[in-house]
């Protein structure tokens, strides 16, 4: 158990480290993002590691007991695991939310790590409910990139009289993502304000909402 205490106190001292220097700007969101899937990738790796060994330490003699044992000691360090894996996510996904520097390549590093994470999740085990929650709060830390981005694009190409003349036409505690990509597509249809660059914000945003996939500009 000592080992087990001193991997759960370096990996949280670790993603502690990391976040402290993300918030701080000291430190980019895609290498934080890197740093942060290494630990976890590090985890799940002892756990194989350990299920292989104590396999292989087992006897002939008195095999099913010891069997049994191995499974119960085991099942303890695969909760153990999962515990530890379950607070790195979590310190990691709220660091997501706070972070203000994202770009192209860390929104596409964000979906790598992603897909990465939960496969591993799904292998090892985790509920359903975890698995969902990190793609929900990946996948809405891009959209977010997206909307701001978007949001930009129509600003700059439309120019500030016609940006404004589109956001009052709705009080702004109205105004809901969905809304305003469905408001803004026919306004700028309407006026014939759309071009290349815009049409492929929006395509952009609504294929990412939709299946969680990242179209390159």
């Amino acid at each position: 158990m000592s080992i087990h205490l001193l991997l759960l106190i370096l990996n949280l001292s670790l993603v502690a480290v990391f976040t402290t220097l993300l918030v701080l700007k000291r430190l980019r969101s895609v290498v934080y993002f890197a740093l942060v899937a290494l630990l976890v990738v590090f985890d799940f790796a002892a756990l194989g590691y350990s299920q292989i060994y104590l396999l292989h330490k087992t006897e002939e003699d008195a095999y099913l007991q010891k069997l049994k044992d191995m499974q119960q000691t085991i099942d303890q360090r695969m909760t153990f695991y999962k515990s530890l894996s379950e607070i790195q996510l979590q310190l990691t996904l709220a660091a997501m939310a706070k972070s203000q520097d994202d770009n192209e390549q860390s929104i596409r590093q964000k979906i790598v790590w992603r897909d990465q994470i939960t496969s591993r999740m799904q292998q090892t085990g985790f509920s359903d409910s975890l698995i969902q929650q990190v793609n929900t709060d990946i996948n809405g830390s891009v959209h977010r990139y997206l909307m701001e981005n978007l949001s930009n694009t129509t600003l700059e190409h439309i120019g500030h009289r016609s940006f404004s003349e589109f956001v009052r036409r709705k009080p702004r505690d109205e105004w809901t993502d969905s809304s305003f990509i469905a408001e803004l597509d026919v306004y700028l249809k309407d006026n014939h304000l759309s071009d290349e660059t815009l049409a492929f914000q929006l395509k952009r945003l609504r294929v990412f909402d939709e299946n969680g996939v990242l179209i390159e500009e």
